[in-house]
């Protein structure tokens, strides 16, 4: 009996040794959706130049930035809803280290060989976004971090301007189709969302930083047009991850995202451009004096000092007896 499930074992192992072996080259599908006739017209990368968006509010700081990669090396990551292919959904994560209200998150991407929707209008889209919670890698149970609890969810209006043009950028389709220019695209947008104040305040410190997570989906007003999440120079923490899903709607599996052959980047972490604007919030110092045991002349007061963030919620207080 022992023989014969060591016989079993032995073949199982060997079939699963021939199976990889068979696949370690095989080549990756390439999207359907790639090759569909369009109806609008690509865009013309050389008649266009870069524009800024407006200066920063007042008073708002840069929270988080991981700029494009603007290089050949460059790629767009699938990031799209559509009623045919996909859905797709990505995430990144930032490190907060100062407690505020986001204000402006900026989302740098492109459109699929440059494919506009509508033909020439890149507004006609509708962004979801979301904020979670991280949980962190605990190999081998958690292999690597990803979102967690939802923390807040929207739709916000944006702006969109230029950031680049006349690139050579590749597309990247998860898990494993990497396509080098000309398949990709040659400009580079950075779309600009407006949050209220009070929609989601971070609530990491310098002492205590907490690690989020935003997620990003594009669904197009036509279906002709692919949006692509741009990867980014900077690296940190763990892997962008992706998941098929709608955000928000679909219980999501999430997989980490790394170059794959035949980019010159095979097997390296994968992370993703976008900034984090906001403010921190204003801290008030406040001195109480109070008697302590009534109306008691003779008793000494107490003094009490309040730290107060500037959305007014009391942050600590001590208390001193003179």
């Amino acid at each position: 009996m022992i023989k014969k499930t060591l016989i079993v074992a032995l073949a199982l192992i060997f079939a699963a040794a021939v199976f990889l072996a068979a696949n370690e080259n095989k080549p990756a599908k390439r999207p359907a959706w790639m090759d569909l006739e369009r109806t609008t017209e690509r865009i013309n990368a050389s008649e266009l130049a870069p524009s800024s968006p407006a200066s920063p509010q007042q008073d708002m700081e840069l929270k988080w930035q991981q700029d494009p990669d603007l290089t050949p090396e460059g790629m767009d990551v699938s990031a799209f809803y559509h009623p045919q292919y996909g859905p797709y959904v990505l995430a990144d994560d930032f490190l907060c280290t100062v407690t505020g209200p986001i204000l402006e998150i900026h989302v740098y991407g492109s459109w699929y060989h440059d494919y506009i929707p509508l033909g020439d209008d890149p507004t006609a889209v509708d962004f979801t976004l979301s904020i979670h919670a991280d949980i962190p890698a605990d190999p081998p149970q958690v292999p690597y971090s990803m979102p967690g609890e939802l923390l807040w969810l929207g739709h916000p209006p944006f702006d969109v301007f230029i950031h680049a043009a006349g690139l050579q950028e590749g597309w990247f389709e998860p898990p494993d189709y990497y396509t080098p220019w000309p398949e990709g695209d040659e400009v580079c947008w950075e779309y600009v969302f407006y949050l209220n104040p009070d929609d989601f305040i971070q609530q990491g410190t310098e002492h205590e930083p907490v690690i989020y997570w935003l997620d990003v989906q594009a669904d197009p007003f036509d279906d002709d047009a692919f949006f692509g999440w741009k990867t980014s120079i900077a690296h940190w923490n763990d892997d962008a991850v992706w998941a098929y899903g709608v955000d928000g709607m679909d219980l999501l599996t999430w997989s980490e995202l790394r170059y794959v052959p035949p980019h010159p980047m095979a097997g390296a972490s994968i992370d993703l451009a976008f900034e984090i604007w906001g403010e921190e919030l204003e801290v008030r110092d406040t001195v109480k004096c109070e008697p302590q045991g009534g109306q008691n002349p003779n008793h000494p007061p107490t003094y009490w000092y309040d730290v107060t963030p500037g959305n007014g919620s009391p942050r600590f207080d001590f208390h001193v007896k003179v």
